[in-house]
């Protein structure tokens, strides 16, 4: 913790028990924080919210139990291009506000995070290529502006295990001109189904 020009810290895949240190807001020049897959508890800790440099935020496969403020962390959080939450036991504060300037998120993970809508910071994306949001609480149509989202860069999309019952404007195909990978399975799909672009390898909708 006394190593403040670190950039890069990597601890994922071992045994980490216990919390997030609170000095880990000490190395105010990290970069990348990867401490997915471990067994660290407790709440998201507030000194991430210091690390401005952050580009890179992996805290995937944990046990940590606590809401986080989506607001809070993008407006600390400006350089955040990979974003990593899911699984974990964490509930989303989703309401953010029109003047937060966003990140340009690339990656982002937020499997079982107990999400019960679609956020509407992603109105403001249009550089996502993975976009997980499978085994949520997510329920009704998926909206309009949705579709239009991260048109030419978007890889891959998993709302597989939630509540969606369709779309709430039924477009004949998908726009998205470079998807491989989309997960619409164990839903509650109603109507007809969008014919998916021409570079897509999987398609589930079981």
């Amino acid at each position: 913790m006394n190593l403040s020009q670190l950039e890069e810290l990597s601890l994922s895949s071992n045994h980490l028990i216990g919390n997030i240190p609170s000095q880990i807001g000490n190395l105010t020049q990290l970069q990348v924080l990867a401490l997915g897959s471990n067994i660290l508890q407790g709440e998201f800790p507030i000194a991430l919210y210091d690390l401005d440099n952050l580009q890179v935020l992996d805290l995937n496969s944990n046990n940590l139990d606590s809401t986080v403020d989506m607001n809070m962390l993008f407006y600390k959080l400006k350089s955040l291009k990979y974003l990593f939450l899911s699984p974990n036991n964490l509930s989303l504060l989703t309401d953010t506000k029109v003047h937060t300037k966003f990140p340009k998120l690339s990656f982002l993970g937020l499997q079982s995070c107990n999400l019960i809508e679609f956020p509407n910071f992603l109105q403001n994306q249009d550089q996502l290529e993975i976009l997980d949001f499978s085994s949520n609480k997510i329920a009704g149509q998926i909206p309009g502006w949705f579709l239009n989202l991260s048109v030419e860069l978007l890889l891959c999309l998993n709302f597989s295990n939630n509540l969606l019952t369709g779309f709430d404007q039924h477009p004949l195909s998908f726009s998205w001109t470079r998807l491989k990978s989309l997960d619409l399975s164990s839903n509650k799909l109603q109507g007809p189904l969008p014919v998916p672009p021409l570079s897509t390898r999987s398609y589930l909708v079981s």
